[in-house]
C-alpha cells in the first residue's frame, strides 16, 4: 500500500505494519499488534484508512494457530490538520473481526468502498472470504479447485494473493502456479466461470494496472514477471539464481507507475542456490 508517498508494509515474521519513506530509503513503526505473532494482507477501505489481516503464524513450519486469525483496522487520519502530519507514526487501531472459522489468512483486496467488502485469501483452505468492514459480518465468497492447494506439495497452500479491476477478482495460486481471475456481482458472489489467464509459475503477491497488466513475484523463483490481460509473459527482473532479487514476496507500482517496489524476504524461506539468504529488503525498479 502507498500512503502520503510512503509504503505501508506488514511483516510476517513479527506482528507490525511498517512506513517505508521511498525518498529517503527510512523506515518507521506504523503500528504493533498485540497477542499475534505475524501480519499478513492489507488493503486502504477509505482514505488513508486500512484494514489488516492478523493472526499466529510460523514462518518457520509453515503451520498456523488455530482459531487466531483477525481482521483489524488502522486509521491513519485525525481531525486536527496541525495533528494530521503525525497521524502516520501514530495510527487508530481497533478490531474489525475475529474469525476462528479461518484456517490461514494471506492476501487482502478492496471489492469496493462503496460495499464496505474486503475480499481475504485462505490458503490452506483454499477459498476467499469476504468480510463487512463496517458490521464485521463475514462468510466465504469464492471457491473454486484453482484455489485449493497441489496435491503432493511441501506446503499445503494455494490461493495467495489478490486484486480487484472492474467486474473481476483476480488471484493468485502459489502451489498450483497460476494466475487466475473470475468475474463478480457486488456482493462478491461468481457470476462467471472461474478463468486460468496463465500457469507454469509460483505466483505471490500481485500489483495491477488499470489497463489489466500485472507485475507478480516468483518468490522462490527470484524474478517479478509481467503479464498481459491475455496472459503473455514477459520477465521483469531477477532470475533463479538471481541474488540481487533473492525471494520477491512482494511489489507495489508507484503513482505515477515509473517505478516498481519489490519487497523481498531474502531467500529466507528458499535460498538462492540452496545457501543465499539476506535480510529482507525493499528494491525499485524504474521503468523510465
Amino acid at each position: 500500500m502507498i500512503i502520503g508517498g510512503n509504503l505501508l508494509l506488514t511483516r510476517l515474521d513479527t506482528p507490525e505494519v511498517w512506513l517505508f519513506d521511498t525518498t529517503t530509503g527510512n523506515a518507521t513503526l506504523a503500528y504493533s499488534f498485540p497477542n499475534v505473532t505475524s501480519c499478513f494482507g492489507i488493503s486502504e477501505i477509505d482514505d488513508d484508512v486500512f484494514a489488516v489481516v492478523v493472526g499466529n503464524f510460523s514462518a518457520k513450519t509453515f503451520q498456523p494457530g488455530p482459531a487466531s486469525f483477525s481482521v483489524h483496522k488502522l486509521d491513519f487520519t485525525k481531525s486536527d490538520a496541525e495533528e494530521n502530519a503525525r497521524a502516520l507514526e501514530s495510527p487508530t487501531a481497533s478490531e474489525i473481526v475475529a474469525m476462528p472459522d479461518a484456517e490461514a489468512f494471506d492476501g487482502m483486496a478492496t471489492l469496493s468502498r462503496e460495499s464496505n467488502l474486503v475480499l481475504i485469501a485462505d490458503s490452506p483452505k483454499g477459498v476467499i472470504w469476504k468480510v463487512d468492514t463496517k458490521t464485521g459480518n463475514y462468510s466465504v465468497a469464492l471457491n473454486d479447485t484453482t484455489m485449493a492447494p497441489a496435491q503432493g506439495q511441501g506446503l499445503p497452500l494455494d490461493v495467495n494473493a489478490l486484486t480487484v479491476l472492474g467486474d473481476y477478482v483476480y488471484y493468485t495460486g502459489t502451489t498450483q502456479m497460476v494466475y487466475c481471475r473470475v468475474k463478480v456481482d457486488k456482493e462478491a458472489n461468481p457470476v462467471g466461470d472461474f478463468e486460468v489467464i496463465a500457469s507454469g509459475f509460483l505466483s505471490d503477491n500481485v500489483e495491477m494496472t488499470e489497463e489489466g497488466v500485472a507485475y507478480i513475484p516468483t518468490a522462490p523463483q527470484n524474478s517479478v514477471v509481467r503479464l498481459t490481460p491475455s496472459g503473455q509473459i514477459s520477465l521483469v527482473t531477477g532470475g533463479q539464481v538471481s541474488t540481487q532479487l533473492a525471494g520477491p514476496s512482494s511489489v507495489r507500482l508507484s503513482k505515477d507507475r515509473q517505478i516498481l517496489y519489490v519487497g523481498t524476504n531474502g531467500g529466507q524461506i528458499a535460498p538462492v542456490l540452496g545457501s543465499f539468504i539476506e535480510p529482507a529488503k525493499i528494491l525499485k525498479v524504474s521503468f523510465e
